[in-house]
């Protein structure tokens, strides 16, 4: 909170020129005030960057993304009041604007573009706005995250991220208009900055580091096993990634797999770093006993890898996420 605090003053007071100047410092980048936004060029420089499929699996999800949100759409109401002819009721209206944050400093978040962007492009919110840090080779923002986010409806992004550029959301600056409420995960600095600015804007929530438990059995593939741990782990030197099973055979055959998938990964030490102090390998005697450590470590995902998981699936109480099917590696990268 310390460290934030005075950066938040800074970009309050003066405005532009401190997100330039925490840029220069955190980022290694040089900035104006001109290239602080994307420009419609560098948008349509990463359509054509990046390749077909890469595209099509963006639409895909963004479709299924669709799908489910719209479910979650809530309808007005009204009752009649019984005294004085009058009526109760609940009307819902979508934000005017919204600031979505989107992590780029150690990897980037390609999928935080259309899980943030598709929610509130069907809610209605008008203004859709994105800050993201550059690459420090390029000075740009990744053009993948750039595809990610056009796609998504997102058109007015800014190359701003840590906690400069929650400030730019909450209070505004000469290039960057105050939004009403901000989204997405972050950093500690990142969620420091939100929790400071609440008030001034609306948060979602100050999101800590990313959390994942798998529960096996006997007919879960290691291969995936171990792909699904690490794809959780690779989020931040602070991930957890845990794996509950009944079949203690699972256990060497996932450590081999590790040893071997992540020889070929770019993130290796994170996920090295993240498993050592925040992995744990747990063999219980039963699904019922799974299921019971699951709730009480209460993660933010679960993954359910047995023979017949839905049951299973209804007996988690408490989670935020809970996939039972067998690839959620795909999901994540």
């Amino acid at each position: 909170m310390q460290q934030v605090r005075p950066i938040l003053a800074d970009v309050k007071t003066k405005g532009d020129a401190a997100l330039i100047e925490y840029t220069q410092k955190f980022d290694q980048i040089t900035l104006t005030q001109d290239t602080i936004r994307v420009s419609e060029q560098e948008i349509t420089e990463a359509l054509a960057a990046t390749s077909s499929a890469y595209q099509a699996s963006v639409k895909r999800a963004i479709s299924n993304l669709q799908r489910y949100h719209e479910k979650q759409r809530p309808k007005n109401y009204e009752i009649d009041f019984p005294y004085g002819g009058g009526y109760l009721g609940r009307k819902w209206e979508p934000l005017e604007s919204v600031g979505l944050y989107v992590p780029g400093g150690r990897a980037p978040y390609l999928t935080a573009c259309y899980m943030l962007g598709v929610p509130a492009q069907l809610a209605g919110c008008k203004r859709r706005v994105m800050c993201v840090p550059p690459e420090r080779k390029s000075g740009k923002v990744n053009p993948q995250i750039l595809v990610s986010a056009a796609l998504s409806g997102i058109s007015e992004i800014y190359k701003i991220g840590g906690a400069q550029a929650i400030g730019a959301m909450a209070y505004g600056t000469e290039t960057i208009k105050p939004v009403r409420k901000i989204f997405g995960p972050g950093n500690v600095y990142v969620t420091a900055a939100k929790l400071l600015t609440f008030g001034v804007v609306d948060i979602d929530m100050p999101a800590g580091p990313s959390e994942a438990l798998i529960i096996a059995d006997e007919s879960a593939n290691p291969a995936y096993v171990a792909a699904d741990l690490m794809s959780q782990a690779e989020h931040d030197l602070e991930s957890a990634a845990l794996l509950v099973t009944t079949d203690a055979s699972l256990v060497p055959k996932v450590k081999a797999e590790i040893e071997r998938q992540i020889s070929t990964l770019k993130r290796a030490e994170i996920i090295k770093q993240a498993l050592t102090k925040f992995g744990a390998i747990i063999v219980c005697p039963d699904l019922e006993v799974a299921v019971e450590i699951a709730n009480d470590y209460a993660p933010e995902h679960i993954q359910i890898l047995t023979k017949n998981p839905r049951p299973l699936a209804a007996q988690i109480k408490n989670s935020w996420h809970c996939l039972y099917w067998e690839c959620h590696s795909h999901c994540e990268r």
